[in-house]
């Protein structure tokens, strides 16, 4: 899965412009090839993404103060 992250301009961040290197795959390749060439099924990558964002719930739980009581102040 590729995702832009856009300036309020509607320019495209880089991972380049911050001097990151380039996203990893799945496989721990670099993530461009993989998604030219649809390496991976739809099913793997949909796995993975629950595995992330069940990894950000974890990590948001533990986190003090909690990000909806700043929020709500």
């Amino acid at each position: 899965m590729d995702i832009d992250v856009l300036t309020p301009e509607g320019e495209i961040l880089s991972r380049r412009d911050y001097s990151l290197p380039p996203r990893s795959c799945l496989c721990a390749s670099k993530a461009q090839p993989s998604a030219r060439g649809k390496t991976h099924q739809l099913t793997d990558l949909l796995n993975r993404m629950e595995a992330l964002a069940e990894r950000c719930r974890c990590l948001q739980r533990q986190l003090k103060p909690k990000a909806c009581d700043v929020i709500n102040r």
